[in-house]
């Protein structure tokens, strides 16, 4: 008998603690603790059967797989249109050969040099400062912008 306690308990435990992490409004989630809490089986069975949004759930993993599809083959046709465009012999690339090889082998934080991008190395705060407040300036409608600090450990 005690097995048996123990198991229900178990449940009863998970329930609670999928109903406080699954459950967005205080409202929802306070009615289905007092539920599951006072009315057990039959509170559990409610808040399984009602609670749970399994359309939902179904739709955003469907969601998450083609979302996933979608940026593995963006990530190739990246690749490939970089190593294209590495390939053309323009002034720009002769003259920033060594930057681009750094930052296409770095890959840091998946960036990869494409056209009409911009790079600049601003090696200390007073050449960073002026330079980062005059893009602010010039924004239309946002800015991505990556800084590192090497320095050694």
């Amino acid at each position: 008998m005690l097995l048996v306690e123990g198991f229900y308990l178990l449940i009863v435990l998970i329930a609670i603690v999928r109903i406080v992490h699954d459950t967005r409004s205080v409202t929802k989630t306070l009615a289905y603790l007092l539920l599951v809490i006072f009315i057990p089986v039959l509170g559990m069975i409610f808040y399984f059967s009602f609670g749970i949004n399994y359309r939902k759930r179904k739709i955003y993993s469907k969601k998450l797989k083609i979302d996933e599809s979608f940026k593995a083959d963006f990530q190739k046709r990246v690749v490939a249109y970089h190593e294209n465009l590495t390939k053309l012999d323009l002034p720009v690339f002769r003259e920033n050969r060594e930057l681009i090889s750094l930052l296409s082998h770095a890959n840091v934080g998946g960036s990869r040099v494409l056209e009409n991008s911009e790079v600049r190395i601003l090696q200390n705060g007073e050449a960073f400062f002026p330079v980062l407040i005059e893009e602010m300036r010039r924004a239309k409608k946002h800015i991505h912008m990556q800084s590192y600090i090497y320095e050694d450990d």
